[in-house]
């Protein structure tokens, strides 16, 4: 601040910025704050004002509310950029003839500190700390100010505190949300084989999927289920959906290829290789895949057994078997654990099982 005459006093104020400044508070103060922050939930709904001239602000808008230079409590932009316009004069005694919170003139109360030259003014003062605040500043003989001893302003200090930890918060879930929409567009930009495949794979995925559930859906609405007519006409959207799926998976297959082939340069050896896997449904069904298989069930055996240790199965008859029955897998538990591992893809076969279980009682009745 600087003036025109001799009479103005240039203040060089080097203000922190907020993140300094926290690291820069007193241990004491430190741990109070962090113990008694206001939480974030509690501060969304909270009325705040501007210290200094009082008026309502809105914290929740980034930026409206700033730390006061020299007491460390929250004001808005206007009044901080009031704080540093014009001079600022001292009277006789070397003290500020303005007040040190909201910069305007006014009953003043100046410190008593000798090496101190600021004042604060009545209203700054009752607005914030209440009448019995100031009938103590008033009672005593030697009263040092908030920039002496900030403990003065601690519930407002913690106040700004809170506010710049809510924001703090929030810029760093922007931040992760920025870098992970960052990771996904550079993943999505990636160009090798398999980028691209499970690309297409999933839009496969997500047709069928569609398809499915919209139409066992519908399905399970219809009122007309055991109607001949009603039964064939749904098999042949169902054929047609086989259809889809089949051409979808055929061209899935041929782009597969070529992207491998553009990616790793053309081999027919590993082009052959390839579509033998792709089409070698035994090794699939009888082969590698059953070990896996197998492997499976032996875990859910040794849990099975393990849990009869301590308890013994129930039956359908209410009695308890001591000794659990032998798991034996067959196809149809090949393909009850190929469903199970499939629970996490894009599928979801759960509405069809209701439905065909639904239908089969139907029919028995």
């Amino acid at each position: 601040m600087s003036g025109d005459s001799d009479d103005c006093l240039v203040v060089e104020t080097k203000i922190l910025p907020d993140k300094k400044w926290a690291e820069s508070l007193e241990k004491e103060e430190l741990e109070y704050f962090t113990k008694n922050q206001i939480p974030f939930e509690e501060l969304e709904d909270r009325v705040v004002r501007c210290t200094a001239c009082f008026k309502q602000g809105n914290h929740k808008q980034k930026g409206f509310f700033v730390r006061h230079p020299g007491l460390g409590v929250p004001i808005c932009k206007d009044c901080k950029k009031f704080y540093f316009e014009g001079s600022w004069r001292k009277d006789d005694e070397g003290k500020f003839e303005y007040c040190g919170w909201c910069a305007q003139g006014g009953d003043l109360f100046c410190c008593t500190n000798d090496n101190c030259p600021n004042a604060f003014c009545l209203k700054c003062v009752k607005r914030n700390l209440g009448r019995t605040a100031v009938s103590k500043i008033e009672d005593s003989e030697e009263w040092k100010c908030f920039e002496c001893e900030p403990n003065q302003l601690r519930e407002q200090r913690l106040l700004f505190f809170s506010i710049l930890a809510f924001w703090t918060k929030v810029d760093e879930k922007v931040k992760k949300k920025v870098e992970a929409k960052k990771a996904k567009e550079k993943a999505k930009n990636r160009s090798d084989c398999l980028t691209k495949t499970y690309q297409l794979a999933s839009q496969c995925n997500l047709i069928s999927k569609n398809f499915v559930t919209k139409n066992a859906e519908n399905w399970a609405k219809n009122p007309n289920f055991s109607d001949k007519k009603v039964k064939e006409q749904s098999a042949e959207d169902f054929s047609k959906y086989l259809a889809l799926s089949q051409k979808n998976l055929n061209q899935l297959k041929q782009r597969f290829l070529e992207s491998v082939d553009e990616d790793l340069g053309a081999s027919k050896k590993r082009s052959e290789k390839l579509t033998e896997i792709i089409e070698d449904l035994d090794s699939i069904s009888n082969g590698h895949l059953e070990a896996i298989v197998v492997k499976k069930e032996k875990v859910k055996f040794q849990v099975l057994q393990n849990s009869s240790d301590e308890e013994s199965t129930p039956k359908a008859n209410g009695k308890k078997s001591k000794v659990p029955e032998e798991v034996q897998v067959s196809d149809t538990d090949e393909l009850a654990s190929s469903s199970e591992d499939e629970k996490d893809s894009d599928f979801d076969s759960d509405n069809i099982e209701k439905e065909e279980k639904s239908e089969n009682k139907q029919q028995k009745k």
